[in-house]
C-alpha cells in the first residue's frame, strides 16, 4: 500500500496568518522602495548601478539579539540564528524580438552550471560565462539577517534596449568580498542555521541548511509600480534594484523530515522564485 505524504498539522492556520502578514505590508513595500532609493545619490548618465536589497521587511520580526523571526507557509515559527548568501553575477540582457539573445543567455548560463558543478576546481563567477560589458561578477557573502541594501556595482552602459536581467547565486571562494569569520562559506551557497516549531507544541527542532549549488533567474525588469520597464538606450543612467524576499525563504520546507541539504537547496530556490529586479532610469 502506498504511503500518503501527511500535510503538517499547522498548514492551515499557518497559511491563514502568511496572508495576514502579507496584506499588512503590501502597502509599505513600494514606500520601502522610495526610502531606500533617495539614500542614494542619482546614477550617473551612460551606467548601470545594481542594488541588492531586500522586500517586506515588516514580514520578519527582529529580535533584540538581531536574529530573525517568521511564519513559514506550513505553519512553523522559525527563528533564524544565523544566515548567508552569497550573489555572483548579474547582467542586463538586451531588448530582441526574436528572443535569440535570451535564449543564447540561457543556453551559455547552462553550460557554464554544468562546468561549474563538474569541476571542482571552478566556482561562480569564475567560470567561462560570456563577457558582458553590464556584468557584475565579483561574489560577495551577504549576512541575510542584516537585511542591509548594498550597492553591489556599476559598469557602463552600450547604446541599446535592455528588457531583461539575470541575477545568479552560487559558491563563494577565498577570493569572495565580506567573507564571515562565524562560519566557512567556502563552497556554499547558502548557508542558515536556525529553530523551527509549531505554535503551541511544546516540541523545537534545531536545523541547518547548506548547499553548494548554484541558482539563478532570468528576470524581466519591472518598474516600481510592477509595470514591464525598458530601458530605451538613450544614454542616461540606470538602476537595477535586485528585490529578494526574506520572509518567504523557507516555505515548503517541513523541518521535521528535511535534511541540511533539502533546507538549503529549498531556500536558495525560493529566493530565485519570489526575486524582483526592479529598473528605473536617472539622468
Amino acid at each position: 500500500m502506498c504511503a500518503q505524504r501527511r500535510r503538517p498539522r499547522g498548514h492551515v492556520r499557518g497559511l491563514a496568518r502568511h496572508l495576514l502578514y502579507g496584506a499588512f505590508c503590501l502597502s509599505l513595500w513600494a514606500c520601502a522602495l522610495d526610502g531606500a532609493q533617495s539614500e542614494r545619490p542619482p546614477v550617473s548618465s551612460g551606467e548601470v548601478r545594481y542594488v541588492l536589497d531586500w522586500s517586506e521587511e515588516s514580514r520578519v520580526l527582529r529580535q533584540e539579539d538581531g536574529r530573525i523571526k517568521m511564519i513559514t507557509d506550513l505553519g512553523y515559527d522559525v527563528l533564524l540564528h544565523e544566515a548567508y548568501l552569497v550573489t555572483s553575477r548579474t547582467e542586463l540582457v538586451s531588448c530582441e524580438t526574436n528572443g535569440q539573445a535570451t535564449k543564447g543567455l540561457l543556453r551559455r548560463f547552462k553550460d557554464w552550471l554544468v562546468s561549474n558543478l563538474a569541476v571542482e576546481e571552478a566556482h561562480a563567477g569564475h567560470g567561462d560565462m560570456p563577457d558582458n560589458v553590464t556584468a557584475v561578477d565579483h561574489s560577495r557573502v551577504e549576512d541575510l539577517l542584516a537585511m542591509e541594501t548594498l550597492i553591489w556595482g556599476s559598469r557602463e552602459l552600450e547604446g541599446i534596449s535592455y528588457c531583461q536581467a539575470h541575477y545568479l547565486a552560487g559558491r563563494a571562494d577565498n577570493t569572495s568580498e565580506a567573507l564571515p569569520e562565524e562560519i566557512d562559506m567556502t563552497d556554499r551557497s547558502i548557508y542558515l542555521r536556525g529553530t523551527a516549531w509549531f505554535p503551541g507544541s511544546g516540541e523545537t527542532v534545531d536545523f541547518e541548511g547548506s548547499t553548494d549549488l548554484s541558482n539563478g533567474v532570468l528576470s524581466t525588469l519591472a518598474s516600481k509600480s510592477g509595470k514591464t520597464f525598458v530601458h530605451s538606450g538613450n544614454g542616461s543612467g540606470l538602476e537595477i534594484l535586485i528585490v529578494r524576499d526574506l520572509a518567504r525563504l523557507l516555505d515548503g520546507v517541513d523541518f521535521a523530515t528535511a535534511s541540511s541539504a533539502a533546507i538549503g537547496w529549498r531556500a536558495l530556490d525560493n529566493m530565485m522564485l519570489n526575486l524582483e529586479i526592479v529598473g528605473s532610469s536617472g539622468p
